[in-house]
């Protein structure tokens, strides 16, 4: 990165024009690829489009999250109050992390 002038890694962000397809591959079928649209600047394929990740700030909704409820109803396991507790919620594909915050409260409470 030094190399190149480049300090931060964020300044990296769309910058298609430090890529190139290697002159020496020797495999036949690689050479068969063409690369040009992933060497193309994001900005000509959607000019005015925001590509620089990190500066639009992002409301996720942390306090509408099923992973809340589902911490809520394993309470008394997490607490060592009971050994185990039943759990029926409907899940979809939209709760793509779902246990992932019990998993951070399980391994917190865990003794090794």
């Amino acid at each position: 990165m030094a190399n190149l002038g480049i300090r931060k890694f964020q300044d990296l962000i769309g910058r298609t024009d430090l890529l190139k397809v290697r002159d020496d591959i020797s495999v036949e079928k690689a050479k068969t690829l063409n690369l040009s649209n992933v060497l193309r600047s994001a900005l000509d394929l959607r000019p005015g489009v925001n590509i620089k990740g990190g500066t639009v700030k992002q409301d996720f909704q942390l306090e509408n999250r099923l992973d809340n409820k589902l911490i809520e109803l394993a309470e008394p396991v997490l607490n060592g109050i009971h050994n185990r507790v039943n759990i029926e919620m409907n899940i979809n594909n939209e709760c793509r992390a779902f246990g992932s915050t019990l998993s951070y409260h399980i391994a917190k409470y865990a003794i090794f």
